[in-house]
């Protein structure tokens, strides 16, 4: 048994340390399974982003999705709802702070990952990490 307890958390440990040798905030582990589960993540989210893809921005993310729209907080509560109202909340800003992050930079927290100043964060909810806020007014 302690056996098997000493192997699990030495296979923790070596996956917190190649994440953390690449970069990635200390609580990437809880968020990715793995470095290759942020790459992919990361390259499909700078991708989307780069190409405005609404429908592959609204796989990334998780619901209910937090932004604004005008000067209310709204929670985006499916995908349907992510499309029919995305030109409200998603502006350029959020597309620039995206492909200017470094991924080696991100900040992390408790709550999640935040790219550019606040402009998105991701976190995990149940088996999946998405994100769960856009900023369109984020600075």
């Amino acid at each position: 048994m302690l056996t098997k307890l000493f192997l699990l958390l030495l296979i923790t440990s070596s996956l917190r340390a190649e994440i953390a040798e690449k970069g990635n905030c200390s609580v990437s582990w809880e968020l990715f399974r793995s470095p290759a589960e942020f790459d992919l993540f990361y390259s499909t989210l700078k991708t989307s982003a780069q190409s405005k893809n609404k429908i592959s921005l609204a796989e990334l993310s998780n619901f209910p999705l937090n932004t604004m729209i005008g000067h209310k907080m709204v929670q985006i509560k499916t995908k349907q709802e992510f499309l029919q109202k995305f030109d409200k909340f998603y502006s350029p800003s959020i597309t620039e702070a995206i492909l200017k992050q470094d991924p080696k930079t991100v900040f992390c927290n408790s709550q999640g990952m935040m790219i550019g100043n606040g402009h998105v964060w991701v976190s995990r909810r149940g088996n999946k990490t998405g994100i769960i806020t856009i900023n369109r007014s984020a600075k």
